[in-house]
């Protein structure tokens, strides 16, 4: 199973017609659509690989996300355009009303209508735990968190240094006998600066708190030195017509 869980100011979603045949019908409340202010909004598809015993690490994720933001309602929204290899609908429906019921004894708990292709709007906050992604695997009990955190932020001068000075020194110094120093791959691994997952692309490192410190004073170092030697900047769309 995989989650998007956005921190949102609102978000607006309206049923427009099936897009599977056999799933209950809505009824003429459900049909004018909702609007849930101040919520978690959990995107979720159901895989290939779920059961009912999936339900319960839903809800633990969904509670655990819930309780670092602060929130009081939840939204759950089936949106199957996280998966490529999404699971029977049935079961689907299963396991987002079995959520929906457990999640009700503590939270105010909305449910986006399951097979209607749907528009919807939203407003997602803007800190750091507005946007986490996480992938739920029953059979080994794994999760998988993807967080857009400035983490450097709980990190004191003398830590950051550290990390600074250790990465410098297992650069520098190769084992006798080796000729050259050690790859960026070798590296990442050792000092626990980045990972590399096949989904989001083997060129395209996730950086851990650790990568993140460092590729952060980097960037600070460089604009300092840039600022003193008098460069101005100009800001551009990443993507134009």
């Amino acid at each position: 199973m995989k989650i998007l869980c956005l921190h949102v100011d609102y978000i607006k979603f309206k049923p427009l017609k099936k897009a599977l045949k056999n799933v209950q019908e809505l009824s003429e409340k459900e049909k004018k659509g909702n609007e849930v202010k101040e919520a978690l909004a959990v995107l979720i598809a159901v895989e290939k690989s779920d059961s009912k015993e999936t339900v319960n690490g839903l809800v633990e994720n969904i509670k655990d996300v819930a309780k670092q933001i602060n929130a009081k309602k939840i939204v759950l929204y089936p949106y199957a355009h996280l998966s490529k290899n999404l699971g029977n609908p049935e079961l689907a429906v299963e396991i987002l009303s079995s959520a929906e019921k457990l999640l009700k004894k503590d939270f105010e708990v909305v449910k986006a209508p399951f097979g209607y292709y749907k528009e919807f709007e939203l407003k997602v906050k803007g800190h750091p735990l507005s946007e986490l992604s996480r992938e739920i695997n029953v059979d080994n009990i794994q999760v998988k968190e993807e967080k857009e955190i400035e983490h450097e932020a709980e990190l004191t001068l003398s830590q950051r240094e550290s990390l600074l000075n250790s990465a410098t020194k297992v650069h520098m110094s190769a084992p006798k006998g080796q000729k050259g120093m050690k790859s960026n791959v070798e590296l990442g691994k050792e000092l626990d600066l980045y990972v590399v997952s096949e989904i989001v692309g083997k060129g395209l490192p996730l950086f851990t708190p650790r990568g993140t410190t460092i590729r952060r004073e980097l960037e600070r170092f460089i604009v300092d030195e840039e600022l003193k030697r008098g460069y101005q900047y100009t800001s551009t769309p990443i993507m134009a017509k």
